[in-house]
């Protein structure tokens, strides 16, 4: 069904609705309505709301309140969402969107320093993705008496048995050779930890994984409409998050039965830092926080 002033005036005269504004915006929720009605057809037909005949004038009140909330349950029981903030926006009156929910790897700028100086609220399980994120950011972007004021805080934390590594006083992160690091895990037979590092630094391409609530509408990450098509792309994105963060549960699982590969991939670390990187310069870390959603960042590539 399309809103067009024709439409609308049909409307207008058929049912005296009072002015045009009001005909055209009741149009455009039936319509919206529609595409969630499809959705619950397509997706969850088994929890199809019976909402009988829709008129213009059914888009008022509970009636319209209980189907939108019937959506929100319904979709989150295929992948994360923000309920809440869903659930408030309908409050709102406002058209039903579907709020992706980051799976807790994602960050920003903002977030970071707030962890870096309090990391108490920190999960346990986060542990090896947060080691990666400590290594990149201070031996990247600080000088060395903060990167190690950094390091020093992020290990209380956690206790990581190892001591942080030796890297050039001016490195930054355009500078850091991601393939030398990467054919040195090979080497040292810890290659699974590539996937680890690609979610830590939230380079997986996956939008649960790589994007939080503050991407949403500034150009980072589109807010998808609620409808079938999304849902079922979405499910297929969650699908696909689920496989990166059983393959980081399985390298936490060997970190925690063996420490000492923290001190390992330190050492790694630190070899990699001591070589020139090859072909084009990767971008900086503001950079990587202007990307766009499933962009690679640059600073290393995804490796299978």
């Amino acid at each position: 069904m399309e809103t067009t002033f024709d439409t609308a005036s049909r409307y207008l005269l058929r049912l005296a609705v009072p002015s045009f504004p009001e005909a055209h915006e009741r149009l455009a929720g039936l319509v919206r309505m529609g595409q969630i009605l499809d959705a619950f057809k397509q997706c969850f037909p088994e929890k199809l709301p019976n909402p009988g005949p829709l008129t213009l004038f059914d888009l008022d009140g509970g009636r319209l309140l209980e189907i939108h909330q019937a959506a929100i349950s319904a979709v989150a029981n295929l992948f994360p969402v923000m309920e809440d903030y869903m659930d408030s926006l309908v409050q709102e009156d406002e058209p039903l969107r579907i709020h992706p929910d980051s799976c807790g790897f994602a960050w920003d700028d903002e977030y970071l320093t707030e962890i870096f100086e309090n990391p108490t609220d920190l999960a346990p399980d986060t542990d090896l993705a947060m080691f990666f994120k400590t290594l990149w950011i201070a031996s990247t972007q600080f000088g060395a008496e903060e990167g190690h004021q950094l390091w020093n805080t992020m290990q209380r934390r956690f206790g990581y048995p190892c001591q942080f590594p030796k890297v050039p006083a001016n490195l930054m992160a355009r500078d850091f050779n991601w393939e030398k690091f990467y054919a040195l895990l090979d080497r040292d037979g810890l290659g699974k930890f590539k996937r680890v590092i690609d979610l830590a630094l939230c380079d997986t391409g996956n939008l649960f994984l790589d994007v939080n609530l503050e991407d949403y509408g500034y150009g980072t990450a589109d807010i998808p409409n609620f409808t079938a098509e999304n849902i079922q792309e979405l499910s297929a994105v969650w699908a696909e998050a689920q496989i990166w963060l059983a393959d980081y549960e399985h390298c936490r699982q060997l970190v925690l039965a063996d420490p000492q590969i923290y001190s390992r991939l330190a050492k790694i670390w630190e070899k990699a830092c001591k070589t020139t990187p090859k072909g084009n310069s990767p971008r900086t870390l503001i950079e990587i926080f202007e990307a766009k959603e499933g962009a690679k960042d640059g600073n290393h590539p995804t490796l299978a």
